[in-house]
């Protein structure tokens, strides 16, 4: 699962790191909870940087189409969640660190 995870993220560099993180999470036993919660924390890394990133997305093309005040005003609710979401997936991986 490390693998995939830093396969994911980081290319094949990172499956390389993720192996050894996961290996460190793991000592041989059937450990099924604390995969889960690996795995949910993954999750919400993967979910909430998705987010983030559709929300600044958003912010960037407004501001891009209309080069206004008015429009940057009108995305601040988008930046303000898509900030928050980015701060939401690395506090997520954080966990894992």
């Amino acid at each position: 699962m490390g693998i995939g995870a830093g396969w994911f993220l980081a290319g094949p560099i990172g499956a390389i790191i993720g192996y050894y993180i996961g290996k460190s999470f793991f000592d041989g036993k059937n450990d099924g909870a604390q995969a889960y919660e690996l795995s949910l924390l993954i999750f919400g890394f993967v979910i909430f940087s998705l987010l983030g990133l559709g929300c600044l997305f958003l912010v960037f093309e407004s501001i891009r189409e209309n080069k206004t005040l008015k429009s940057f005003i009108v995305s601040i609710p988008y930046l303000v969640i898509g900030l928050g979401c980015f701060y939401l997936a690395y506090g997520a991986i954080s966990e894992l660190i």
